[in-house]
């Protein structure tokens, strides 16, 4: 009996870790179903953990919290409780989802009823009627603006069509860009003619004939090439140094005529090098022309080819064939005395007494020649003493002037001895008649454009190529004289680039307004470039744009010749223009490029007004939520 307390605190201390046990087993089996549960629930594709955190986030957690403890409930209770909370979920992603896409498919019909709304309002605003045509009658009464500084922009957008510009067209085109980039650039050396001769070139093929467009073209610049090498301040000093230029250009193209001559006929030259060995092998094998005529000849064709030093030490070392040497000799010593200068004082004014005696041998000479055709006369010196008195520049001498080139060059040697080498032009075209060129070849007409810019007519040689179907040179032609001689016809060039800029301003708008910004007019410029922007309505290539991003304005290609002053001028007037031709969406897109919010109110309101006094009922429009919205946004 005295061990029953001790038995009793026994079975307590017993009973008590019994159930300490009971817990702590309880405890790991609740935590093992908890593990088994999610993986089960992991097997068929549901995150238990993901669920758990988006359910208390969503504060579902009190409206479906059991209402009897988890630990006491069993593992099916459990997997229902969790599969109730997944379908919550799901009901609530389902929901969510379903609102996310009714607000984007609202979003997407407004805008589209917007777009829809906005072209019908523009159509209401035209009218009916279909838009007028453009004007003929071009205005170019613009407001003229200085221009400052030159803006260099980023390369336009152009049109996805193929080009219209055939290869010449692209060749000078390239020629014409590379001059307004090196004029960006502040190069003054940039020689547009030497650009386009070189574009010219480029394009005579080898196996093209001689007497090929490619091989005219090539010469015809050449010759300009050399008129225009040296620019003089005056009128009467510019006419002067062409003639010179020209003169040089046929005096080089005899030299390559003679070296070609020798080599087709296989003419020895012995061991002799320089221009008085050519020359004299040329009299001696070719022309075979035999003492004492030969010393004439070889002067008259040293001077022919250009050097006349190597003529005064021919003449000096033949003294004593003629009486009338001594006196050429003085007088070739004074042109070379003054070749320097930029015109060469007449021997005339400057030695009276010697042009005398000259012009008396010269007289003699032909008087006799033409009362004694039997007595031998030598033609080369009758030839030598006209060129040094500058007596008769029109003077045709048979078997000495063989060509055209000949006679042409006699001029312009000759011109140098009178006050105004035009006066000379003038009797040469006087003299010489469009109907004695064949232009029905190729030859021909630019033999007849060659006449006509040597003797300083450069209008008229652009008529006449164009004429002749000759565009693309006539056009670069008129390019390229611009900056030394001003036009007398400067409506003929305007008419000329447009029908030349007409081929191609569809598919190459920034190439046309690049040839537009070539007319020496600034408000030809201007108006030009507003008739490109209507009948093109390429705007944002040329006229620029509105970067969507950050509201800078995108140059176009009317930046790259024009200030922003001028292209805002140009895109206004072209706007007004638009709008004279009943064009008021186009006229309306125009403002806004320039970002004109008040003249596109105005414009708007005008329309507005017009349309709504009108029998014609458009309330429906008016009323239209989108198309109030789209007036808010203008």
């Amino acid at each position: 009996m005295d061990q029953l307390p001790s038995l009793q605190r026994s079975l307590d201390q017993l009973h008590a870790v019994t159930s300490a046990k009971s817990l702590g087993s309880s405890a790991a089996a609740s935590s093992s179903a908890t593990n088994k549960a999610q993986f089960l629930l992991a097997g068929r594709g549901f995150d238990a953990e993901k669920l758990s955190r988006e359910l208390r986030q969503h504060e579902l957690k009190a409206s479906f919290e059991p209402k009897e403890s988890l630990g006491a409930c069993d593992l099916d209770g459990f997997l229902r409780h969790h599969h109730e909370m997944i379908v919550v979920t799901a009901i609530e992603e389902a929901l969510a989802a379903s609102t996310r896409a009714a607000q984007q498919s609202a979003m997407n019909a407004l805008t589209s009823e917007f777009q829809s709304s906005k072209a019908k309002l523009m159509q209401d605003l035209q009218g009916k009627s279909t838009p007028a045509p453009l004007a003929s009658q071009r205005p170019v009464n613009l407001p003229s603006t200085t221009s400052t500084s030159f803006i260099p922009a980023a390369k336009a957008t152009t049109s996805t069509q193929p080009s219209a510009m055939s290869e010449a067209m692209q060749v000078y085109a390239a020629a014409v860009r590379a001059y307004f980039q090196a004029k960006s650039l502040s190069v003054p050396e940039f020689n547009l003619i030497e650009a386009f001769a070189s574009a010219a070139k480029s394009l005579v093929a080898p196996s093209l004939s001689t007497d090929s467009a490619e091989h005219e073209s090539l010469c015809v610049w050449e010759l300009l090439g050399q008129m225009t090498q040296h620019r003089s301040s005056t009128s009467s000093l510019r006419s002067v140094a062409l003639a010179a230029g020209a003169r040089k250009f046929f005096e080089s193209r005899y030299v390559v005529f003679i070296e070609t001559k020798l080599a087709q006929l296989n003419a020895p030259r012995g061991g002799d090098f320089g221009r008085r060995a050519l020359v004299l092998t040329y009299v001696r094998d070719v022309q075979q022309i035999l003492p004492p005529q030969q010393v004439w000849a070889v002067v008259y064709y040293l001077l022919r080819s250009g050097s006349l030093s190597d003529a005064i030490a021919v003449a000096e070392g033949q003294l004593s064939s003629s009486s009338s040497l001594p006196l050429v000799i003085e007088a070739l010593q004074h042109i070379a005395s003054t070749s320097s200068a930029e015109k060469v004082q007449p021997l005339e004014q400057a030695n009276p007494a010697l042009y005398h005696k000259l012009t008396t041998v010269f007289d003699t000479l032909v008087a006799t020649n033409k009362s004694s055709p039997s007595l031998p006369t030598n033609r080369f010196e009758v030839a030598v003493v006209n060129l040094v008195t500058g007596r008769d520049p029109l003077f045709r001498n048979a078997g000495v002037v063989e060509n055209i080139e000949d006679f042409l060059w006699q001029v312009q040697f000759c011109s140098q001895q009178h006050t105004d080498p035009l006066d000379v032009a003038t009797k040469v075209l006087a003299l010489v008649q469009p109907s004695e060129f064949n232009h029905t070849t190729l030859g021909g007409v630019f033999e007849y454009v060659r006449l006509l810019v040597v003797c300083q007519r450069f209008d008229a040689a652009v008529e006449s190529l164009a004429a002749k179907g000759f565009v693309v040179e006539a056009v670069h032609v008129a390019i390229s004289l611009a900056p030394h001689i001003k036009s007398n016809n400067p409506d003929f060039f305007t008419r000329l680039l447009r029908q030349y800029i007409h081929q191609f301003q569809t598919t190459n708008p920034s190439d046309a307004a690049m040839y537009i910004a070539c007319h020496p007019d600034a408000d030809m410029v201007r108006a030009l470039s507003s008739d490109l922007l209507l009948d093109t309505v390429a705007f944002q290539a040329l006229a620029g744009a509105t970067d969507p991003t950050d509201g800078s304005r995108i140059p176009g290609a009317l930046d790259l010749y024009q200030t922003r002053t001028e292209v805002r001028e140009i895109v206004l007037w072209a706007s007004q223009q638009a709008q004279n031709q009943g064009r008021h969406e186009d006229a309306l897109q125009l403002l806004t490029l320039v970002g004109d919010v008040e003249g596109g109110m105005v414009l708007l309101n005008a329309q507005l007004t017009r349309t709504l006094s009108t029998p014609v009922c458009h309330v429906d429009w008016i009323s239209d939520g989108p198309c109030n919205e789209m007036l808010l946004e203008l």
